[in-house]
């Protein structure tokens, strides 16, 4: 059997796509990297949001440094080229994971098809706490816990219980990382879901809404999920003395944690705003 030139570039075609959608994919079976092994293999992990949008690299402001030190603002490429990398829009928040020279422009780190970046929730700053020596010690009676998290107040803290009459008793507790401090909530007004074009399937959540005055400014941002429901809390701060009494529009992206989830329908509540969207697959 022959084949004309016309179908041999068809066939081409045809495997080189395959190959380009193998490479997109998890091989069956295959795991997202924990968050450990992620540190391990990163030079730099730090969580901050997406000030500006360069071609393929970001400039992130950095709110806290998990891995090594550097700058409040970095230069990170790597993203935003291909079907196959994390797609980040100005004002997403996310934890990075990095390598090369922190001055200049650092590059992602890649998790295979699973991508680069992490989402900021708190299961994913309990497992950063893990790899920074929060193992607890016992020694003359006192347990200490260097990396306590408490979900409801969205805080790390260190603690001290001493065994006494046969129980632990806190002695000692104090704030180590304030993920989301005790902020004011956002004035989100609307919510809109995008699914983005990609396998595994990349979810963002955009939400708007108005300062009331123009010291208004978004703060941090914290990503939850428990039972088909994603809760995101975007908080804000006052700055400034003199303020313009004129509302002022406000709109930012969050990426949510949908790697590996079924497919079928999940909720999203932002503040007190909620949509539901839908994996038409498995994730």
């Amino acid at each position: 059997m022959k084949l004309s030139i016309k179908n041999s570039v068809l066939v081409l075609f045809i495997w080189a796509s395959y190959q380009t959608v193998y490479a997109c994919s998890p091989a069956p079976g295959e795991q997202a990297s924990s968050i450990a092994e992620k540190v391990e293999n990163a030079e730099y992990v730090f969580s901050g949001t997406v000030i500006q949008v360069n071609e393929d690299a970001v400039v992130v402001s950095v709110h806290q440094y998990f891995k090594d030190e550097g700058p409040s603002e970095v230069n990170v490429s790597g993203f935003n080229t291909h079907s196959c990398s994390d797609f980040l829009s100005a004002g997403q928040t996310a934890v990075f994971f990095a390598e090369g020279d922190i001055l200049s422009t650092l590059t992602a780190v890649y998790d295979g098809a699973f991508g680069s970046v992490r989402s900021p929730s708190i299961s994913v700053f309990k497992e950063l706490s893990a790899t920074k020596e929060c193992m607890a010690s016992f020694e003359n009676g006192v347990l200490s816990l260097p990396c306590v998290a408490i979900p409801d107040l969205q805080q790390t803290f260190n603690a001290e219980l001493a065994f006494q009459n046969n129980a632990f008793e806190l002695t000692a507790a104090e704030a180590k990382t304030s993920i989301v401090s005790k902020q004011k909530k956002a004035p989100v007004d609307h919510v809109e879901v995008q699914i983005l074009e990609s396998f595994p399937v990349q979810v963002n959540v955009v939400a708007s809404g108005s300062f009331p005055n123009g010291c208004g400014r978004l703060d941090q941002t914290m990503v939850d999920f428990n039972d088909s429901v994603f809760s995101v809390f975007i908080g804000m701060k006052t700055v400034g003395e003199i303020c313009t009494l004129a509302f002022v529009p406000f709109s930012t992206t969050v990426s949510l944690p949908v790697a590996g989830l079924k497919a079928g329908e999940y909720q999203v509540i932002v503040n007190d705003v909620s949509t539901r969207f839908n994996l038409e697959m498995d994730n």
